[in-house]
């Protein structure tokens, strides 16, 4: 498999992280908690593979412009992930369920516009 193909195949998995955190924020049960402390270390592992990757894909491919605008809009990514569980932890996402589905919400916009954007900077790489 080649670095492009892989990044390719951990941005969807990412994109499908995304869409189980945004089922687990609509549901109102009490095995979410455990299932979302789970998931949210996979997504932070999978931050991880993204970076290292694409950091790899950018460099090999088109140079220091795009890797770097990569690597900004990562961070942004892992801040807005990192503001949204350090305000939501497991324990209290049922305290103000509106809220917390909102904050979730916004990440996950986020998120997608990161995967737009890298899936668009691939098809322009070698």
């Amino acid at each position: 498999m080649t670095p492009k193909s892989l990044l390719s195949a951990e941005i969807d998995a990412f994109e499908q992280m995304i869409a189980d955190l945004q089922a687990i924020a609509a549901r109102a049960d009490s095995g979410r908690r455990s299932e979302l402390v789970v998931l949210r270390k996979r997504l932070s592992d999978q931050i991880v593979r993204m970076r290292d990757i694409g950091v790899r894909v950018f460099t090999d491919g088109a140079g220091s412009t795009i890797v770097d605008d990569f690597r900004s809009r990562l961070s942004t990514v892992l801040h807005l992930v990192a503001m949204h569980q350090a305000s939501w932890p497991a324990v209290g996402i049922d305290e103000n369920s509106a809220d917390y589905s909102r904050s979730a919400d916004n990440v996950a916009q986020a998120n997608r516009a990161f995967i737009a954007w890298t899936r668009a900077a691939m098809v322009t790489i070698a």
